[in-house]
C-alpha cells in the first residue's frame, strides 16, 4: 500500500497512515438485499496525512478507481467508536457540505496506526 499512496506524497506532507476500509451497505439495503447486501459494500484504500485524507475505491476485482482527496479543513465533525467487539473502528465523518462518509477500519496488523490516526483526526475536527 505504501507504493500506492506514494503518488499522493507532497513536500512536508506525506501519507502517514494507510488502511483498508469498507463503507458498509445502509440498513435499508441490508433489509432489501438480505444476505446479498455485501455486494452493496464499497471497499477502499484510505490514506491519511497531516492535512488530508485520500480514498481510493476498489471495484469488485480489486482494481483501483479514481481517488478522492479530502482536506481536513472540509471536515465538520468526526465520530469514532469501537466496532465489532474491538476488532476495528467505525468512523463517521461529516463534511462541511453536509455529506457524510461512514466506514469501518480493521485493527488487524495496524492497531498502533489506528490509534495514531484517531489522535491525528481529533486535532483537525470536533468530536461528537
Amino acid at each position: 500500500m505504501k507504493e500506492t499512496f506514494s503518488r499522493f506524497d507532497e513536500e512536508n506532507d506525506s501519507i502517514l497512515y494507510r488502511f483498508y476500509g469498507v463503507i458498509t451497505a445502509s440498513f435499508g439495503k441490508v433489509l432489501l438485499l438480505g444476505s446479498l447486501s455485501a455486494i452493496a459494500n464499497k471497499n477502499f484504500l484510505v490514506g491519511f496525512s497531516k492535512t488530508r485524507m485520500v480514498m481510493i475505491r476498489l471495484d469488485m476485482f480489486g482494481k483501483q478507481k479514481e481517488p478522492v482527496v479530502i482536506y481536513y479543513q472540509y471536515i465538520q465533525n468526526v465520530h469514532i467508536k469501537s466496532w465489532m467487539f474491538g476488532i476495528g473502528k467505525k468512523i463517521n465523518i461529516k463534511l462541511t457540505d453536509c455529506s457524510k462518509i461512514r466506514f469501518n477500519l480493521y485493527k488487524a496488523n495496524q492497531k498502533d496506526n489506528l490509534n495514531a490516526l484517531c489522535d491525528l483526526i481529533s486535532a483537525f475536527a470536533a468530536w461528537d
